[in-house]
């Protein structure tokens, strides 16, 4: 059964471009009987859930059935932790993003979402799946309809799904009082390999087999516990066991819990007052923790937590980064929020350091050597989302507003704009709650509606986004706060004109100009001067556009702006392309390329590649279009904007028409016919290019998309792409 990228030797996998699975799994002994028992299964059955208590090692043994069956699933192995998920976050989005599913936020989400894994071969292993209606549902569906997928699931108990095979995973086998092999038992072993460690570790098997029957071989229970093995003989610990055991009035329902709450207990009263203290504040944190977000939130110093390092309680995923067992951290957290003052205490404190830290970051995410501290931002992504919820919650709205912008920004640039949706609609529900006239409300009322806006912009539901708008150009009307209207009025203008009511979107872009230049703000100069060039650009004045647009050019330079640099050239690259002055047209966007590194828009970038391959194309340079457009949907193909992966898709199409392959051009512009949220502009160039192909009665390969599977679609195009490339 096992695969050629696995060592049934060491017991060890390989890497697999199919799969996300770490290299190694920790130390895993044992466990032969219920690996065979599994594997046999995913023969049988699409959804196996493993269950019993936390600290039993569930996690590991579907890792380590995963990582031997790598080979066996032609779609891929994945591994979706949901631990960390904030509870608002559903399953579907989990899984979604490990898969790089991309959905429609305008389409049915789970349908979707279905439809893409209908033809799929994958194994997932869902980790520490909770009993939530919505997901057990959503679950069930999955099983019922995609029955390629298999699925194994960690969780406390059974799910009661039909169709559902149960794995009961019980403590390791442990030796009797008496057994003269105890050494051969994987409890007993687990425990000496992580106690040799320690100098001067003397290995006494009669108490190191009673230590394993009292925690009834729990891997977990046995981790913590040989911890103690630094400063303690095997026979003080079995005592010291013994006693918190004896604390314990019999479990009615897990011998198993009852260990693991002794252990937990025992750890955690060899702690001071204070420490327990900072234990308990260490168990807000999601998805892991920096040593600094450590000391500021639970007052944990370097040195305090290289002790619990040492003693199992936490673990270090990387320099710097620890994270705690999720059942340590539940544990922790019942006795936490056993202490409201306490808990209140630790989740202000949380809030305040992670929407603080973005709202530091905003002038820094800007500059050219920002991206360390980006990734830092990143990889606490978890635990801002929860900061960002917890502080809409509370009502702190001054910190919420100063946060804001950073957070919509890295929000931007990554392409989560369903998430930013989400993450102010939230907000513009708790708003709703304040007086309408208190001027703190007002002003983030308006940012929010402003965000709002762009993010509708972004996805291209340009009626909620004129609806958001027009309600926050209200608000500053009412409010008498003049110096807003003009951003209001730009974005108002975009929206305007993507839906092709260009009379109302220059009417907006001019007001706002009047406005602009009264007050001597360059910057917003150019953001009007910017659109009125985009104005006349789809109303085809070319000629009139240019020196606009030239303008706009002048001004980004004086500003120093790079970004408004590189808009302004792929602007101009536009125009000069329109009146066929090719050579010029490819002179300006290879200017624009020499940028690119310094711009982290993911969308401005995509323009650069969708502008210059179009000019390739124009040119007849056919492989080097096929290049550019290749770079372009590889960067768009992971971010929730299928209007701007539409856009590039009919620049692809008008390249292989132009290489003569009209029959895959002709099968997906006439999908691309009923797509219902590009803009004025693209519908255009389909409309066009369908007459054609259909007037040379061009017939369509049979190719299986449909539009909620814009993912699958940009794959493909992305392979046919590469395969002409390389002819």
């Amino acid at each position: 059964m096992a695969s050629d990228s696995y060592d049934s030797r060491t017991r060890i996998y390989s890497g697999s471009p199919l799969s996300n699975l770490s290299q190694v799994v920790p130390i895993f002994l044992g466990r032969e009987v219920e690996i065979l028992q599994i594997k046999q299964l995913l023969h049988e059955k699409c959804l196996i859930t493993l269950c019993g208590v936390d600290g039993v090692g569930k996690t590991r043994l579907a890792l380590q059935v995963a990582g031997e069956m790598l080979g066996q699933f032609g779609n891929g192995v994945f591994f979706v932790p949901l631990d960390s998920i904030v509870s608002s976050e559903l399953i579907t989005d989990a899984i979604a993003k490990i898969l790089g599913i991309k959905v429609n936020p305008r389409l049915d989400p789970l349908e979707q979402f279905l439809e893409e894994l209908s033809s799929k071969n994958i194994l997932l292993i869902l980790d520490s799946f909770e009993h939530n209606l919505e997901q057990v549902l959503f679950l069930a569906q999955l099983v019922d309809r995609v029955p390629s997928v298999k699925i194994i699931i960690t969780s406390r108990g059974r799910l009661h799904i039909e169709n559902e095979a149960v794995v009961e995973i019980h403590g390791f086998p442990v030796p009797d009082r008496d057994s003269p092999d105890a050494e051969s038992y994987p409890s007993v072993q687990l425990f000496l390999q992580l106690s040799r460690i320690f100098p001067g570790f003397e290995p006494d098997l009669a108490s190191i087999g009673h230590i394993c029957r009292l925690l009834d071989g729990m891997p977990l229970a046995i981790e913590l516990a040989s911890a103690w093995a630094a400063t303690l003989t095997c026979d003080q610990i079995a005592h010291q066991i013994e006693h918190s055991l004896s604390l314990h009035p019999p479990d009615k329902v897990s011998g198993e819990y009852q260990s693991m709450v002794a252990i937990f207990d025992s750890v955690f009263d060899f702690f001071s007052e204070i420490e327990k203290r900072i234990l308990m504040g260490l168990s807000v944190f999601k998805g892991g923790f920096s040593h600094q977000a450590a000391s500021k939130i639970a007052g944990a110093s370097p040195f305090f937590l290289d002790s619990v390092l040492n003693k199992k309680l936490i673990q270090r995923n990387k320099p710097q980064r620890y994270a705690l067992h999720l059942s340590i951290s539940q544990y922790l957290q019942e006795k936490m929020q056993a202490n409201p003052v306490l808990a209140t205490d630790v989740e202000i404190r949380h809030g305040s350091y992670y929407l603080g830290l973005l709202r530091d970051s905003e002038g820094a995410l800007g500059q050219l050597d920002s991206m360390p501290f980006l990734e830092d931002i990143l990889s606490d992504a978890d635990n801002i989302r929860f900061a960002w919820k917890r502080t809409v919650a509370a009502g702190n709205l001054r910190l919420v507003q100063s946060a804001l912008p950073a957070w919509m920004s890295i929000m931007w640039n990554h392409g989560w704009f369903k998430e930013a949706i989400d993450a102010l609609e939230l907000l513009t529900i708790r708003l709703s709650e304040f007086s309408s006239q208190d001027p703190e409300v007002a002003l983030i009322y308006v940012q929010t509606k402003k965000f709002l806006g762009e993010f509708y912009y972004l996805i291209g539901d340009y009626q909620s986004g004129l609806r958001e708008l027009k309600n926050g150009l209200q608000r500053i009307i009412e409010n008498d706060h003049p110096e807003d209207e003009p951003e209001m009025q730009r974005l108002l203008g975009n929206h305007y004109s993507a839906s092709g009511h260009n009379k109302d979107s220059k009417e907006m872009y001019r007001h706002g100009l009047v406005f602009a230049e009264k007050i001597g703000d360059l910057s917003l100069v150019y953001k009007f001067i910017n659109r009125l060039a985009a104005e006349a650009y789809s109303e085809a004045d070319y000629q009139g556009a240019i020196p606009i647009a030239e303008h706009a050019l002048e001004i980004s330079r004086q500003l120093e702006d790079k970004i408004k640099i590189v808009q302004s050239l792929n602007d101009l690259g536009n125009l000069y392309y329109e009146i066929k002055e090719y050579p010029r047209a490819k002179e300006l966007l290879t200017e624009a390329l020499a940028y690119l590194s310094d711009i982290k828009s993911q969308i401005l970038q995509h323009s650069i590649f969708n502008t210059l391959g179009k000019v390739l194309t124009a040119n007849e340079e056919y492989h080097q279009a096929a290049q550019i457009f290749s770079q372009g949907l590889n960067l768009i193909k992971d971010m929730d904007a299928d209007p701007w992966a539409v856009e590039m898709l009919v620049s692809v199409l008008e390249l292989l028409n132009s290489m003569k392959e009209k029959s895959i051009a002709i099968t997906l512009v006439t999908l691309l016919m009923d797509y219902p949220m590009a803009s004025t502009e693209v519908k255009a160039r389909v409309v066009r290019l369908y007459d054609a192909l259909t007037a040379e009665k061009i017939q369509p390969e049979d190719r299986d998309w449909s539009l909620d599977q814009m993912s699958r679609i940009v794959g493909d195009v992305m392979f046919i792409l590469d395969q002409k490339n390389n002819f």
